[in-house]
């Protein structure tokens, strides 16, 4: 309809980001807002030192990550769920 030709994705206004979906095991940390392992997310090797899109394993877009080496995992930025 109408709305969907006005309203833009959220997602899209960070599509200059490279994009990694959760696995589905790391489903409950992602909603938690929790820092992910790059294990956790798919096609991550090596890690990506500046931000990212993070979907769910179900295709949601659920916010911005960025790798935080002194932890080795991806850590919120933005969340947007």
């Amino acid at each position: 309809g109408q709305l969907e030709e006005i309203l833009t994705p959220v997602d899209r206004l960070f599509s200059q980001y490279p994009l990694f979906q959760a696995v589905s095991e790391a489903e409950k940390r992602l909603e938690n807002g929790n820092p992910l392992l790059c294990e956790e997310l798919t096609e991550v090797k090596p890690p990506e030192h500046g931000p990212v899109r993070i979907y769910a394993a179900d295709g949601r877009f659920s916010g911005i990550y960025q790798y935080d080496p002194k932890i080795q995992r991806y850590r919120p930025v933005k969340m947007f769920l």
